[in-house]
């Protein structure tokens, strides 16, 4: 699997593509890891990433133009396929407001476990926190 664009220009010079994100379905593909030393000291300051995460995922949304100028001209590739990577490809993988189910977290964590890519079995309750989260989809 090839990331984003790659993915897309290969396409455009003859390769199949045998499966797109979409394929795979909704698993927990990006997101924002933080030691908790690091939350209790800057508390503050790891909310205002969150805010700015949330804020460019709705910016991308209703912005969408602007944003297939800015992928056309940061890849240098054409307008079609810029837009075909933020219609088709990007957008649907986001939530959208940044939450994730601790289901689809917790079925991902032990597919990696099933595959051995970590060491032992965790929950998701572990690993997942969006009080944060819900803090900045408050103050909205």
């Amino acid at each position: 699997m090839l990331s984003l664009p790659t993915a897309r220009v290969m396409i455009d010079k003859g390769f199949t593509e045998m499966a797109s994100p979409r394929d795979i379905g909704f698993v927990p593909h990006a997101g924002i890891i933080v030691r908790s030393a690091i939350i209790e000291k800057n508390r503050e300051q790891v909310k205002k990433m969150i805010a700015s995460l949330v804020d460019a995922m709705e910016y991308m949304t209703n912005n969408r133009a602007k944003t297939i100028d800015y992928i056309a001209s940061k890849w240098k590739l054409n307008r079609e396929l810029s837009e075909q990577l933020l219609v088709r490809d990007f957008l649907p993988m986001l939530t959208m407001d940044g939450r994730m189910t601790q289901q689809i977290v917790q079925e991902h964590l032990d597919t990696e476990y099933q595959n051995k890519l970590i060491a032992r079995r965790a929950q998701a309750s572990e690993v997942m926190d969006l009080s944060m989260l819900e803090e900045v989809l408050a103050r909205k």
